[in-house]
């Protein structure tokens, strides 16, 4: 009883999280402060627990917020939008092979600002008070001295993971389609799939099905509804719901519903779709991957 308890207090503080930055955002009607990667940190941290997440708590401040002044710097360049992707990935897995540690939402909050735009410091003040607060609720409750998986990232995977996002990237341009090049709740749980010793078929489905229903939940409901935090109580409870439905736990979901807030027209207009297809793309690439890395580990298997 005292779990479940506990288990509803945490999502009842994590979702009063999200609602206040969503109250924010219309107090100093600042869409920049906006920050849908705090959704699935939120989840993933105060919720799920998860290890490599928590397990070094001032590193929950610091890893986000290089990563999001890094996309924030290089948005300000002259490089095209495929470009500053590119770069700002490359950049990205730099920090996080120096650091030795993975909080893959550093990749979103990294890409962010390239995807909407950002140009105010206001969008990096979000980030630091934002993860302070995450920071601060993984401390009070000492999440981190319970965390018992030391997560190492295996650098093999990054360079895995960067030539096939620079194949997508390299497509989605050929195509004439560049605002396919980064959905950042897909690119989060792609990078943690590589790290994983196996990618079961089934996973894979989950992972397509379940990331492409929450980007429509997020699309429709925004469409339906034009007050963002009456779209927000709505579609995230359904999220939930979604996840309970799939018996999954995919913290990346739940930046749906903020990222259609706030993405460019030409990207919101074709959300769906363009989950679909980038999800597509990445859980196949990394499930056939898989696949042939256990084949050559067991041949005879």
């Amino acid at each position: 009883m005292n779990t479940i308890k506990t288990k509803m207090w945490e999502y009842i503080v994590g979702f009063l999280l999200i609602i206040g930055m969503l109250l924010g955002v219309t107090f100093f009607k600042d869409s920049e402060i906006l920050l849908p990667e705090v959704a699935a940190m939120t989840a993933g941290m105060w919720i799920y627990h998860e290890d490599s997440w928590i397990r070094e708590p001032r590193k929950i401040i610091t890893i986000p917020t290089v990563t999001a002044s890094i996309g924030f710097f290089i948005n300000r360049t002259g490089l095209t939008y495929l470009g500053k992707i590119l770069v700002t990935t490359f950049f990205m897995l730099l920090v996080l092979r120096i650091v030795k540690i993975y909080i893959t939402p550093s990749l979103a909050t990294g890409l962010f600002p390239i995807i909407v735009n950002t140009t105010h410091w206001s969008f990096l003040i979000s980030i630091i008070i934002s993860t302070a607060i995450l920071m601060s609720g993984v401390l009070i409750r000492s999440l981190h001295e319970k965390s018992q998986i030391a997560y190492e990232l295996n650098f093999k995977y990054q360079y895995i993971f960067l030539g096939i996002m620079a194949t997508w990237i390299f497509i989605t341009g050929l195509v004439g389609k560049p605002h396919m090049a980064a959905i950042p709740p897909i690119v989060v749980v792609f990078f943690e799939v590589l790290q994983k010793p196996t990618y079961p078929v089934k996973m894979a489905g989950k992972h397509i099905i379940v990331l492409t229903i929450s980007a429509t939940l997020g699309f429709i409901t925004h469409i339906l509804i034009s007050s963002w935090i009456i779209s927000a109580l709505i579609a995230l409870p359904l999220i939930f719901i979604l996840l309970s439905i799939f018996k999954i736990q995919l913290p990346a979901a739940y930046a749906f519903p903020l990222l259609a807030l706030i993405l460019p027209h030409d990207m919101f207009d074709t959300l769906p779709i363009t989950v679909l297809i980038a999800s597509l793309f990445f859980f196949s690439t990394a499930y056939f991957y898989k696949k042939y890395e256990t084949k050559k580990a067991y041949p005879q298997g």
